[in-house]
């Protein structure tokens, strides 16, 4: 009797720890090994794991699931459009925006603390410079080639043609005022001397008047009345229209040469720079630069500017996602992720239930063992 006890104990005890072994063998086999074990040229089976095995798989599966049932765009549409997660997220928004605007930092280094770029206002400077040096010159060869006339606006050629009147006085009224007094009389007398030169006879009479103070005083004063003429003014402003039209039917290139152009292109280089306010948007701490209008921006812009971020992301949502590509991304964070860690992930959270598969398994083990014992205990 007491042999029979022992052996069913015994078979009890073999198919436990049979039934218990295979289950923690058959749990330790879904993760290791990690590679695949070979002993010369033969391929040991079941190596690697099941999960390493189908790691590739199991992370494509995973990207598919993810971005078919998790991660959609109704998903997406819905949560954007809950009354709670907008309040929070204008909240969080004003929050940050109020704690940046009140910041004693400078835009540039806040810039450079949380992007890490250095030297912004150069930068922007040169950026602006050479994207202002590049629209002047496709504005320049796009243009070049076409007469002044279809180049210049409208209002413009009819200001300048309003405005021929108003030139031919003023440049009547230059000479005039040139004219007057002394200088403008030894400079009339200068003209009749220069005019004199290599006339012969003729000149030497120009010469004599010229040297008399009173027929220069004549002259000037026949010269000035001429010009105080409407007749002159008249006839000015005719030669003036006279070679504006002649100009407009001219190209542009014609006109201006590209040395010229060159230079109007650095002094406008020059003028925008000195115009921008670097100083002031770069080297000025932001609860200063903006210190009146830092409540309208918050209680005004943020809830806009989310708004408006919201629309376009609900119109878009799906594009968005399908150029994020959910599922890749997923497929390939899980590929690079250590198997070692996925282990300990999976251990930490079945911990509890791998140990009954444990329990369970030797326990049928141990039944069996009792079964075939008591089996064999019957056939003696």
């Amino acid at each position: 009797m007491l042999q029979s006890m022992l052996f069913l104990g015994l078979m009890v005890v073999i198919g436990a720890l049979i039934g218990g072994m295979t289950n923690l063998l058959a749990i330790i086999m879904l993760f290791r090994p990690h590679r695949s074990i070979h002993i010369g040229k033969y391929h040991l089976p079941l190596t690697p794991g099941l999960i390493p095995k189908r790691r590739a798989e199991l992370a494509a599966q995973l990207g598919k699931t993810v971005a078919d049932h998790l991660l959609t765009a109704e998903g997406l549409i819905t949560r954007l459009n809950e009354p709670a997660f907008k309040r929070n997220m204008i909240e969080w928004a004003e929050q940050a925006c109020r704690e940046l605007l009140h910041s004693e930092q400078t835009l540039a280094e806040l810039v450079h603390q949380y992007a890490g770029i250095q030297d912004l206002k150069q930068r922007c400077q040169t950026k602006a410079t050479d994207m202002f040096a590049s629209y002047l010159d496709r504005q320049w060869e796009a243009h070049k080639q076409k007469k002044l006339l279809t180049v210049l606006p409208n209002d413009f050629l009819r200001y300048i043609d309003a405005q021929m009147p108003r030139a031919a006085e003023m440049i009547i009224e230059k000479i005039v005022n040139d004219l007057s007094g002394y200088e403008g009389k030894e400079r009339l007398r200068s003209v009749l001397l220069h005019v004199s030169q290599g006339r012969g006879m003729w000149g030497q009479v120009l010469q004599r008047m010229a040297g008399n103070d009173r027929v220069v005083e004549f002259f000037h004063k026949e010269v000035v009345h001429m010009l105080s003429q409407a007749d002159m003014r008249q006839a000015l402003e005719k030669i003036l229209r006279a070679e504006w039209q002649d100009m407009l039917h001219k190209t542009a290139g014609e006109v201006v040469d590209d040395q010229r152009i060159e230079q109007v292109k650095r002094w406008l280089r020059h003028q925008l720079v000195k115009q921008l306010p670097l100083d002031a948007w770069f080297d000025t701490p932001l609860d200063e630069l903006i210190h009146d209008r830092s409540k309208a921006l918050i209680m005004d812009g943020i809830p806009k500017l989310l708004d408006w971020a919201g629309q376009w992301l609900l119109t878009h949502v799906e594009s968005v996602l399908a150029y994020i590509n959910i599922e890749n991304i997923v497929k390939e964070q899980i590929e690079r992720f250590p198997l070692t860690r996925i282990e300990e992930i999976a251990l930490a959270m079945a911990r509890k239930e791998l140990k009954w598969i444990t329990f369970i398994g030797a326990f049928i083990g141990g039944l069996i063992g009792f079964i075939q014992g008591l089996i064999a205990q019957l056939a003696i």
